[in-house]
């Protein structure tokens, strides 16, 4: 042994640092009846290579060991007591156990081997020979035997796998002849797309699944220039004979005329992208139709998109700012508010508004400037003549004899005009300094409250409000208020606090007239009674003095003219003083004909079911004047119809009669104030006329004379 020194340099070998590789030994199982055949064959075959041999001395048992353990092959002899190999190698075949079985037997006839390997045996070996040729051979045809075993599962394997990817793939895969005669393979996608089931497409031409012939005919082209095409957009037939757009990848195999490729069915993505192209258009449209400048700017200050308009604005086309920087096309601003603003919003990430005094042409411009992830949005809008209006406007806000005052959506006053300080006997400096329920009685600023929250909800309010003026006295004033674009309120204020006072004392007035009214109607009512009772007397006493009978008459006759006149200023009295409701109109109307006495010669057709209205009870008495006036007018009037239609911003009333109707001379005069056509009062259709204002609706008379009368009554749509 050589002694190592100090100086002596140290050698080592590489695989000395390389650990052994562990390779897995062949486990073999032997099936023989002779003992000492299996002994000796377990010692060489360990002795030759990596063999692990267990013995079994028939059939019978070799079986009972494969169904216990895992072997990776077997070496059996052909003659043996009760079962012969042959028998045992069938056995196998059946039971589907395609373990590697290889015959070593003594016998070396041909029609055994023959026998054997038909059976699906996979080697002979005879045992006669020298040890080391008959067990080399034995022994390299195991290994063979085991390899070709495990390459055959290994392929199998991968071509279970291969299967599986081709036929739950989530893009078609197909296999077709290059001339488009026949479809050889395809996956599960590759049907679900077209529509088809396997046995419709199978071995049938591919050719007539394409919408256009030319498209495929052109990707022919490009595959034998190519070899192959990715991404080719076509147009595919389904079943049902639907066009849908796809994209597919092919490679051509020229040699066996045959392509292999790929499918996905891309129709909704289409409709998706032909979506936003169109919006895209759309969006482009509008803002190229704006009077706003807009463009974005990447990083760094260079033009990524201008519209139309911005570009003018530049005195440039689209097409040559994109790409260029923003301080070569507006080199004056550098330096300026203008840079620093937009460069605090590219840095900080915060929107921005600003007006911009130009420097480039005399016009005054507001900008909005906007992050976004390449950058900046920038919006420029020319303001000029809405600063000129403005001042205008503040002008006339100033001079306004109207009280104006602007607040915050929380109710602070910012701005106050000269009419609203001398309304209430602020300076502005004081009003300013208020909020909107200071300027309220304590009892009322909930109410004032909710229409400040009105305002800001609905954008609108209109209505009466009593302010409280600096010297603590109430003003009544009419509010006019709405939303501004910019959140804050304005409301304009009419001073009515000396027509409220003129209102407060018409109304008692009023009142006085409608109990004097009143009254007196009673009391003349009851001398008219007495008038009456006194004629039928005398009527009674001198009943056989025709002479006078006719002057008793006509005093009768003057007492009814008398108590109508005093019911149609009853009536005329109530006119807008009633509360207005829906009053449901058949119902009405059958009201009125039932206070109608002896009218069972008259036939009423009531057509109105279903129509409402807004009105009250005043309507039951247009409809019995209409009644009467038909009944003492008509002269011979036997049906009265009453119906209607619907419009889109109207409903109109039909009244008609089919008495003698309204001569044409007597139409324009028929609604005025004492116009009658015997001894009535005139005031009959005048009264209803009346009643028809006051509910905002219009009466015409539009009968045809001879053949009847017609009321049309209008009633617009918010009634």
């Amino acid at each position: 042994m050589q002694e190592l020194n100090e100086t002596s340099p140290a050698t080592v070998r590489i695989e000395h640092l390389i650990p052994p590789i562990k390779v897995e030994a062949i486990k073999v199982l032997h099936v023989d009846d002779d003992p000492s055949v299996l002994e000796i064959t377990k010692l060489v075959l360990q002795d030759m290579g990596n063999f692990e041999i267990d013995s079994a001395c028939c059939v019978d048992e070799a079986l009972q060991k494969l169904k216990a353990r895992n072997y990776d092959a077997v070496v059996s002899d052909y003659e043996m007591p009760q079962r012969d190999g042959l028998e045992f190698l069938t056995m196998l075949k059946t039971q589907e156990n395609e373990i590697p079985v290889i015959l070593f037997t003594g016998k070396g006839r041909e029609e055994v081997a023959m026998k054997a390997l038909n059976l699906g045996a996979n080697g002979y070996f005879n045992k006669q020979g020298t040890p080391e040729t008959v067990y080399g051979e034995l022994a390299h045809g195991i290994k063979f035997a085991v390899e070709r075993k495990k390459a055959q599962e290994k392929l199998h394997e991968s071509e279970l796998k291969y299967h599986s990817i081709f036929n739950n793939s989530g893009v078609g895969m197909f296999r077709t002849k290059l001339d488009g005669s026949e479809v050889l393979d395809f996956n599960k996608k590759y049907l679900e797309i077209l529509g088809y089931n396997r046995e419709e497409i199978q071995k049938k031409p591919s050719i007539t699944h394409w919408a256009d012939s030319n498209q495929r005919q052109e990707m022919v082209q490009l595959l034998k220039a190519n070899g192959e095409v990715r991404d080719f957009e076509c147009r595919m037939l389904n079943k049902q004979g639907k066009v849908i757009t796809c994209l597919t990848s092919v490679k051509l195999f020229g040699q066996q005329g045959i392509l292999e490729g790929s499918i996905i069915d891309i129709s909704e993505r289409k409709k998706v992208e032909e979506t936003l192209t169109e919006k895209n258009k759309a969006i482009n449209t509008i803002i190229n139709s704006t009077n706003d400048g807009i463009y974005a700017l990447d990083a760094k200050y260079q033009f990524i998109y201008i519209s139309e308009r911005m570009a003018k604005l530049a005195g440039s086309e689209p097409n040559e700012m994109v790409g260029q920087s923003i301080w070569k096309f507006f080199p004056k601003v550098v330096g300026t508010d203008f840079e620093k603003n937009l460069c605090n919003v590219m840095n900080e990430r915060k929107a921005i508004n600003f007006e911009w005094q130009s420097f480039y042409a005399d016009k005054i411009w507001e900008i909005d400037a906007v992050p976004y992830e390449e950058g900046i949005i920038v919006i420029t809008r020319d303001i000029t003549e809405l600063k000129s209006s403005e001042e205008k406007f503040r002008l006339f806000v100033e001079g306004s004899p109207v009280a104006i005052f602007v607040a915050t959506p929380e109710g602070k006053y910012e701005y106050v005009n000269e009419a609203a300080c001398k309304m209430l006997g602020y300076t502005r400096q004081e009003l300013t300094a208020m909020t909107i329920p200071q300027l309220q009685f304590e009892e009322n600023i909930p109410d004032e409250l909710r229409k400040v929250a009105e305002v800001n909800r609905t954008g609108r309010f209109f209505g009466e409000s009593i302010l409280k003026a600096k010297n603590g006295k109430g003003l009544h004033v009419i509010l006019n208020g709405a939303k501004l674009p910019n959140g804050k309120l304005i409301a304009f204020c009419e001073n009515i606090t000396e027509r409220k006072k003129a209102e407060e004392k018409l109304a008692a007035v009023n009142e006085k007239l409608r109990v004097v009214g009143k009254l007196t109607r009673h009391d003349v009512r009851n001398k008219l009674l007495t008038i009456n009772s006194n004629v039928y007397l005398l009527k009674r006493k001198l009943n056989a003095n025709p002479e006078v009978t006719k002057y008793l008459v006509g005093i009768e006759s003057a007492t009814a003219t008398a108590d109508r006149l005093l019911e149609l200023s009853r009536q005329y009295e109530r006119i807008g003083v009633e509360e207005q409701s829906e009053i449901n109109v058949k119902q009405c109307f059958n009201e009125a004909i039932a206070l109608l006495p002896d009218i069972h010669n008259i036939k009423f057709v009531n057509g109105t079911d279903g129509l409402t209205v807004v009105a009250d009870s005043l309507l039951r008495q247009l409809f019995y004047n209409l009644i009467d006036n038909s009944l003492k007018h008509g002269n011979k009037t036997t049906q009265i119809r009453l119906y209607y239609e619907k419009g889109q911003n109207k409903t109109t009333l039909f009244y008609e009669d089919d008495g003698v109707g309204v001569p044409t001379e007597n139409k324009p005069k028929v609604f005025n104030e004492g116009f009658t056509t015997n001894c009535g009062s005139g005031l009959g259709l005048a009264m209803i006329k009346k009643m028809v204002d006051a509910y905002g609706w219009t009466i015409t008379e539009e009968g045809q004379p001879e053949k009847g009368a017609k009321f049309v009554i209008t009633i617009p749509r918010k009634n």
